[in-house]
C-alpha cells in the first residue's frame, strides 16, 4: 500500500509540473526520523547533490520527524503527502508516519536529459 501510494505521488508530482519553465520535481521522503532521498544522489550532478542532498540527521542530530520535516521546508521542501500506517494486536496499537516531499529543481538541458537517461535506465535494471 505504501509503495502503490508513493508511486501514485511520484506520478501526480511530475505530471502537474509540466509547466513553461523546464523545472525537474524530485522528491524524497522522511521515515523513522530519517530522510531518504532514494536514488537522487546517482540521478542529479554532483553540484547539486552536496547541498541539496541532506541528511539533517547526521548534519545536525534532529531525530524528530517533525522537526526534520519543518528543516525540510525552510530549504524549500513542499510537503506533498502524509502515509500513516497502523499495527497492533492485543489492544497496542502502533502508528507511524511517513512525510512525502517534493521540490522544484534547475536542471539545464543537458544536465535534465542525463537525469532522465539515468531515470530510465534504473527502471531497466529493475525491470531485467
Amino acid at each position: 500500500m505504501r509503495n502503490t501510494l508513493l508511486i501514485l505521488v511520484l506520478v501526480g508530482a511530475t505530471l502537474t509540473s509540466h509547466s513553461q519553465t523546464p523545472n525537474t520535481v524530485i522528491n524524497c521522503w522522511i521515515d523513522n526520523g530519517g530522510v531518504n532521498y532514494g536514488h537522487l544522489a546517482e540521478l542529479l550532478p554532483d553540484s547539486i547533490t552536496a547541498n541539496l542532498l541532506v541528511n539533517p540527521r547526521k548534519k545536525f542530530h534532529m531525530r524528530d520527524g517533525n522537526v526534520i520535516l519543518l528543516w525540510l521546508e525552510q530549504q524549500g521542501w513542499k510537503l506533498l503527502a502524509v502515509d500513516v500506517s497502523a499495527s497492533g494486536s492485543g489492544g497496542n496499537v502502533f502508528s507511524r508516519s511517513n512525510y512525502i516531499l517534493s521540490k522544484e529543481i534547475y536542471l539545464d538541458d543537458a544536465a535534465r536529459t542525463l537525469f532522465l537517461q539515468k531515470l530510465e535506465g534504473i527502471e531497466n535494471k529493475r525491470n531485467n
